[in-house]
């Protein structure tokens, strides 16, 4: 029941090449809950990601463009039509990093029910460390010399070796307010549903807000919130058990943003498409799960373009009882396999609940 509020990935839409959605996977062992749950349920996850690529449209590094321009020269002061130009040229942005997410998670089903069916409310808080490093990689752009410079080849050649160097100087200042540690709070979810549930099917709709309380900074492009926005998140699950060993769930959700009101830019919204199967063993149930992450509108007033992020994810879980406590214990691993204009890598998760 608190499944879709735990272990939520950071603001992991396209502003910051990720989405408000848990791309480590929300659907596991819970599948096999019984039918008749209400009351409370607490839970907590640690999330471990592991970013090795900040992916461009091709699905390799992400790379932006930089403008053409003229490089001005101290000897033509006052003759700017002698100063070699440049073609616009483009950079490869090499983004890497880790993150570990902690979400302490609560949800209440109510005794009563509605049309067959309870009412389910939930919250969901996260903490996350970061460490983010990010390199521009580009090589200079050869100088265009107007044929009335004058300027020797000794000189020419000289007058490249100072721009190669200040075009390397710009490529690392700009990646250095990107590079760093950091801590905080993330931006904190407030579930509303409604479950219907019978020893065959599961069925679960609802709506997550997602409110921008995370640490943020916009002018640094590094932050552990997702941006001074709001993000609507409707959708829907079912779960299907053709036998009490077998369940097979699928889950479908949008994300509906509001403008950033620090860098006025709106991230596209998005529909997240999640599927799992999972067997039941003497020790609890392993299962194999998917997530598809994909912006059906264009990014709007962003810098850095349209972006449409693209996201795949494949990976398995395993869940238990702890004997004793009667806590369920889930393991979970998942694994990008394509991606565009997205942070992509491995995701790690193990997470608790326990029904009070």
């Amino acid at each position: 029941m608190v499944s879709g509020l735990l272990g939520t990935s950071p603001a992991l839409a396209a502003e910051g090449f990720q989405v408000r959605y848990n791309i480590a996977g929300s659907l596991g062992g819970e599948m096999f809950a019984p039918p008749d749950l209400s009351g409370w349920v607490v839970g907590a996850a640690l999330t471990h990601i592991q970013v090795n690529k900040t992916s461009g449209g091709d699905g390799g590094d992400f790379r932006t463009p930089l403008p053409g321009g003229t490089f001005p020269l101290s000897a033509n002061a006052g003759q700017p039509g002698k100063n070699p130009t440049f073609a616009p040229s483009s950079v490869q942005v090499i983004g890497t990093g880790s993150m570990n997410m902690w979400n302490l998670g609560m949800a209440y089903a109510s005794t009563q029910t509605t049309g067959g069916g309870r009412w389910v409310l939930g919250l969901n808080v996260p903490y996350a460390t970061l460490k983010q490093n990010v390199r521009n990689v580009g090589t200079a752009p050869p100088l265009s010399w107007p044929s009335q410079s004058g300027a020797s080849a000794a000189v020419q050649s000289g007058v490249a070796q100072q721009f190669g160097s200040a075009y390397q100087q710009e490529l690392a200042s700009a990646a250095e307010g990107q590079t760093g540690e950091l801590g905080g709070v993330g931006d904190v979810e407030v579930l509303t549903g409604w479950s219907h549930r019978t020893e065959q099917i599961r069925t679960t709709v609802g709506i997550n807000w997602v409110l921008p309380t995370g640490n943020y900074n916009s002018p640094a492009a590094f932050y552990i919130g997702g941006g001074n926005f709001y993000t609507l998140r409707p959708g829907a699950q079912v779960v299907y058990l053709p036998v009490p060993q077998v369940a097979l769930a699928g889950r479908v959700s949008l994300g509906l943003n509001s403008r950033n009101q620090s860098t006025h830019v709106r991230s596209g919204n998005w529909a997240g498409l999640e599927l799992a199967g999972g067997y039941m063993t003497p020790i609890g149930p392993v299962g194999l799960h998917w997530v598809r992450v994909q912006q059906y509108h264009d990014d709007v007033d962003n810098p850095l373009g349209p972006n449409r992020l693209r996201l795949n994810n494949a990976g398995a879980f395993v869940t238990t009882v702890i004997p004793g406590i009667q806590v369920a214990l889930t393991l979970q691993y998942m694994r990008t396999t394509s991606s565009q204009y997205a942070k992509s890598g491995n995701f790690t998760q193990i997470r608790i609940s326990k029904e009070l």
